[in-house]
């Protein structure tokens, strides 16, 4: 069976645990799922019903006519530096909410989200084996994952930076990208060639007009940070400061997971935002997009 050996590096902590729900626990579900999602997203042409068919091809579905996964995934770890914690929501600092009128989460001066929760830390490094049953799909596959690195990550709060990872190595070769987004525009279209790139700016070029799901609109990248966590904590405050629904919201049963995903690249200057705009796909069609507040979240990190 053909295989695919990725070295990988985190470089944001990791919040995500095994079957007790605090261990931390690297999973292959949770990454096959993180590719599943990016596949999702890069195909904005389709409609639901095609998407479910042309996604099943790669990764398999529930339905009897829909078959099994293409692949299957191992996770090796090879160096993992647990016992640690992080706070998810660092720009809360010695238990206060750095707002002067406080924040929705504050109770008596006091930020009750003001935690810390293990994690999987940073300069950790772990090996992604893929196996694939049909030996046509690696390209892609293989893509696709280079993909996920840049754009995404693992676990919870990923959406503002966290969870982040980078590939060191493809089948024990050395591995590099400049993180252009010229240079991510092209890995785009390697998989799918509707992006263009123009004026710093990663564009769709074709949407299904009944494409109600959050697939990429564009993608841009921010301003440089010396430091892991300085940029986690500019994030964080830029997502509190600009606080609105259509940044995405938890109330009761009602979700929306944020359509604007910020992931965190490294080279050897430091640290970049990456910041993908997807489209927002509230599940009440009375429900309005409030793109002065996207644009202004984006603002703090462009």
């Amino acid at each position: 069976m053909k295989t695919i050996k990725i070295e990988c590096k985190v470089i944001t902590p990791i919040f995500l645990a095994g079957a007790d729900g605090q261990t931390p626990e690297l999973r292959a579900p949770s990454l096959k799922g993180a590719m599943r999602f990016w596949w999702r997203a890069m195909h904005g042409y389709l409609s639901v019903k095609e998407l479910k068919e042309d996604e099943s091809k790669i990764f398999g579905g529930s339905g009897g006519k829909e078959g099994k996964s293409s692949f299957s995934i191992k996770i090796k770890e090879i160096e993992i530096l647990n016992g640690g914690s992080y706070q998810p929501l660092p720009h809360h600092t010695n238990n206060w909410c750095n707002s002067a009128k406080g924040c929705k989460f504050t109770r008596g001066g006091k930020c009750t989200k003001s935690y810390k929760s293990a994690c999987i830390s940073v300069n950790s490094k772990f090996e992604t084996e893929f196996l694939l049953k049909d030996p046509s799909v690696e390209t892609t596959l293989k893509n696709l994952f280079i993909l996920t690195s840049i754009l995404g990550g693992l676990g919870k709060r990923t959406r503002r930076g966290f969870g982040c990872f980078k590939i060191l190595k493809i089948n024990n070769k050395n591995f590099s990208n400049d993180n252009s987004l010229n240079s991510i525009c092209n890995l785009l279209n390697s998989i799918l060639n509707i992006f263009e790139y123009t004026n710093n700016i990663a564009l769709n070029k074709e949407v299904h007009p009944t494409a109600n799901y959050p697939y990429i609109k564009e993608i841009r990248i921010g301003k440089e940070d010396d430091s892991c966590d300085g940029l986690l904590n500019t994030i964080g405050q830029a997502s509190h400061d600009h606080n609105d629904n259509s940044l995405g919201f938890a109330r009761g049963k009602k979700r929306l997971a944020s359509p604007i995903y910020v992931s965190v690249l490294e080279d050897s200057h430091g640290y970049k935002p990456i910041i993908t705009t997807l489209n927002t796909a509230f599940e009440n069609s009375n429900w309005s997009v409030n793109e002065n507040k996207q644009n202004d979240f984006k603002g703090e990190l462009l």
